[in-house]
């Protein structure tokens, strides 16, 4: 009797807590290929549970279904690949933008700030806290900072928040700042979310699937299935400082 075999695969990046990672991108930084054979006899219940095998212990990751409200329904609408110009003042400490992307992939932005001071955040849809740069502070002879920052996101929508604190609310700055944005997709193979065992992406055997593991998104997990025991060869490029593959 043919027994069909059901196998999932799972591509996670162990950076959790880096801020600034080079993640996923077709750039020229950092990229590593590495070869693996693996012995494929089956699946049963372990798999599913991810225990016996080490996977990581929070692999579905949690949802926060709290809708953004307040101030974030008021940000100014922006499209990747145009500047953004702005002021702190007095009476407004922080600006607010909402841009949102259709596909997964890298955002850029190339901040030029005049005060003394600056801190980048960015939030989900949901208002949760995504990403964030902070404790910057401007060259005091020329007057300004400027930094370029790599992130990688799923496609949705999101808020980015600019202040003149050098973190939170502590120690405060007035003045200009200029954000050139740009957007580079990530070209996956597979639609998200994929991260867990129930929303896998079905691959096939024999071809080439390409992920992105992102700032809101630390796993990529693919089914994949065998008509009998054997040996599968896996070739790997990672464009990440850290990568797991279970």
């Amino acid at each position: 009797m043919r027994r069909i075999m059901t196998v999932w695969l799972l591509a996670a990046s162990l950076a959790a807590g880096m801020v600034n990672s080079n993640v996923y991108g077709a750039g020229n930084s950092g990229g590593a290929t590495s070869a693996a054979m693996a012995e494929v006899s089956g699946s049963d219940g372990t798999y599913m549970a991810g225990a016996e095998f080490g996977l990581p212990e929070k692999l579905e990751l949690a949802e926060d279904v709290k809708a953004a409200g307040g101030e974030f329904a008021s940000a100014t609408p922006i499209r990747l690949g145009n500047a953004i110009n702005g002021s702190i003042t007095e009476t407004a400490d922080h600006r607010l933008y909402q841009f949102t992307l259709s596909e997964s992939g890298r955002v850029t932005l190339d901040l030029t700030s005049y005060m003394q001071y600056c801190s980048l955040y960015i939030y989900g849809s949901d208002g949760a806290q995504i990403w964030c740069d902070e404790y910057n502070e401007w060259n005091a002879n020329l007057k300004y900072f400027k930094e370029t920052y790599d992130i990688d996101l799923t496609n949705g929508a999101y808020y980015l928040k600019v202040t003149g604190y050098q973190r939170g609310e502590w120690k405060g700055s007035t003045g200009t700042y200029g954000i050139a944005t740009k957007f580079a997709s990530a070209g996956e193979s597979c639609t998200e979310p994929n991260n867990d065992f129930r929303e896998a992406s079905v691959i096939g055997i024999n071809g080439t699937v390409r992920g992105q593991i992102a700032e809101n998104d630390r796993y990529d997990v693919y089914q994949f299935s065998m008509q009998k025991p054997g040996r599968i060869g896996l070739t790997m490029t990672y464009y990440m400082k850290y990568n797991s593959i279970y």
